[in-house]
């Protein structure tokens, strides 16, 4: 037992020390009560060392900022010259990233190689998944590679059901580095519409009436970046040829933000 123990650490050990880390980091919950809170509130994008969990959009909607330790008395000394309450929503957030990982090499070395539905997969991990699920269930599951991104990653999906006259449901994740559950929930969708197909009767009537488009991961490359060097990292990886004074060059596009 010592010696397990003793071998997940060494790995999470490993994960944390090439990583950005967020010490020192709080989160602020607020909620406006009017317009203009809303705007004092979106203000706040400017300042360094402030990241927007929840955005500002409507007066009675839940607002979350994370906070450097170096900037929180400015940030919640604008908050009370405006008149906006807040409170401490999370006190650590290193500590919170910290004990993730470590949950996840534990399920990682108790697993082995089979795959693990409790723990978060890297990209590549997903697209072998889809592959060896396809193969398993070739009549009604086909992988597609639609598409390279800007870090030449294959940006695969699965097409569920084979009658082209039936509609067609797109679904995927991850569209922000960031929010790995997204990616955790559809990887568990597609296993439920493939592997109980021929169990389930509701599942089979779902299958056999709509044809499933489903992108597990839509931004792969913020996705790795995430897991690998900036865990609070949400946008792509391209570089956008524009820079700053306080961050050098700009890397990365919030890609919801950029439909026709």
């Amino acid at each position: 037992m010592l010696g397990y123990t003793a071998a997940v650490c060494c790995f999470l050990f490993g994960i944390i020390a090439a990583k950005e880390t967020y010490v020192g980091y709080s989160v602020i919950r607020t909620v406006p009560k009017s317009e203009n809170d809303v705007t004092i509130l979106d203000s706040l994008h400017h300042d360094k060392g402030v990241n927007f969990w929840i955005e500002p959009s409507h007066p009675g909607h839940d607002v979350d900022l994370m906070v450097s330790a170096g900037e929180l008395q400015q940030v919640t000394g604008k908050l009370n010259d405006a008149g906006i309450s807040w409170k401490v929503f999370i006190h650590d957030v290193q500590g919170l990233i910290d004990n993730q990982e470590l949950e996840d090499a534990v399920e990682r070395f108790r697993s082995g190689r089979a795959f693990s539905f409790g723990t978060f997969h890297t990209h590549a991990e997903v697209n072998q998944w889809l592959e060896e699920l396809a193969a398993k269930h070739p009549s009604i599951a086909q992988v597609e590679t639609i598409g390279k991104t800007y870090e030449k990653r294959d940006m695969k999906l699965i097409k569920i059901g084979n009658n082209p006259n039936k509609p067609g449901i797109w679904i995927d994740g991850g569209i922000h580095a960031r929010e790995w559950l997204s990616p955790a929930t559809i990887i568990y969708m597609i296993n439920e519409l493939v592997s109980k197909y021929d169990t389930d009767s509701e599942i089979k009537s779902l299958v056999d009436n709509v044809n499933w488009w489903i992108l597990p991961v839509h931004n792969p490359d913020g996705y790795e970046y995430s897991r690998t060097s900036s865990r609070m990292w949400r946008k792509n990886r391209r570089p956008t040829g524009q820079s700053s004074w306080w961050a050098g060059e700009c890397i990365g596009t919030d890609l919801n933000r950029n439909w026709d």
